[in-house]
């Protein structure tokens, strides 16, 4: 036997995995955005609602990357999707610690210190989220679902519609 073909069918091979990678890759990016698609769907529609009236109680999503089509995402935007989860299971909102947890449990994320001076910059600087008694952040209740979901960047990013810091201070266009 040839040295030639074995070193073929190893490029042979090589990009079928390639292409298999990329067809995988695809797939897990579609499952993600179907379902965000559907929590957002089944609240809007409550069918998440009980005859109690309180939000069902739903299963963790499985653990998601924090990396969105344009690269990691920000403490900040990871904030912004701890309390929406929150939001979306009913719950009154997230302490520091709490918010920590959910970004291990479903990003497999360990973050300290940054979750405090973030989460405390949004709240007492910018002004995007709320802060109770017991030190639970949660997002405003004004606030839309279409305005806390940009459903162009991709099932990942879950930012508010926060104007910019120049607009903010009474500057910009």
């Amino acid at each position: 036997m040839d040295a030639n073909v074995i070193k073929i069918r190893r490029g042979e091979v090589d990009r079928h995995i390639e292409r298999l990678k990329a067809e995988l890759d695809a797939l897990t990016a579609e499952l993600r955005e179907l379902e965000i698609a559907e929590r957002v769907f089944n609240r809007l529609t409550g069918a998440e609602r009980n005859t109690s009236g309180k939000v069902a109680e739903s299963k963790p999503s499985p653990p998601k990357p924090a990396v969105t089509k344009k690269g990691v995402m920000t403490v900040r935007q990871m904030v912004f999707e701890a309390l929406m989860d929150a939001r979306q299971r009913g719950l009154p909102g997230r302490t520091p610690n709490e918010i920590r947890e959910y970004l291990l449990a479903h990003h497999k994320m360990k973050i300290g210190q940054p979750i405090n001076t973030t989460a405390s910059r949004m709240w007492r600087d910018l002004k995007e989220i709320n802060k109770d008694e017991a030190g639970r952040f949660s997002l405003p209740e004004k606030e839309s679902a279409a305005d806390l979901l940009s459903v162009g960047d991709g099932p990942a990013a879950v930012v508010p519609n926060v104007p910019s810091r120049d607009a903010q201070q009474g500057g910009g266009t």
